[in-house]
């Protein structure tokens, strides 16, 4: 799964791959979700034949509460999980001020 630990702000999009593979011999649909702290958020469906490996991709709004969660990508009976730290922080933020010159006339006499 990639990636494993990713910080956040609140409302981002969060993008997560995952390998899914059939290790049995017979074509089939896995079902595969998207999960915070153990809540699936997001699902697909994958057709895969027998052996077959392929990567899903999914893109989920970030949570609005600022914390850690434990994102992960489950199959049945299988789980890829990593840490999501949501940070509300302004750390980037720049500020800017924009000032004005007063609008000031000269009236020269002689």
């Amino acid at each position: 799964m990639d990636p494993v630990t990713v910080t956040k702000a609140p409302g981002e999009t969060l993008s997560v791959s995952a390998d899914v593979a059939n290790v049995g011999e017979v074509s089939g649909d896995a079902e595969v979700a998207f999960t915070l702290n153990g809540d699936a958020v997001a699902t697909q469906t994958v057709p895969l034949d027998a052996g077959e490996i392929t990567q899903v991709t999914f893109e989920v709004a970030v949570p609005d509460q600022t914390g850690e969660y434990v994102h992960a990508v489950e199959t049945d009976g299988s789980i890829a999980d990593g840490t999501l730290i949501v940070d509300g922080s302004e750390g980037n933020a720049t500020s800017v001020t924009v000032v004005q010159e007063p609008d000031t006339r000269y009236t020269a006499s002689d």
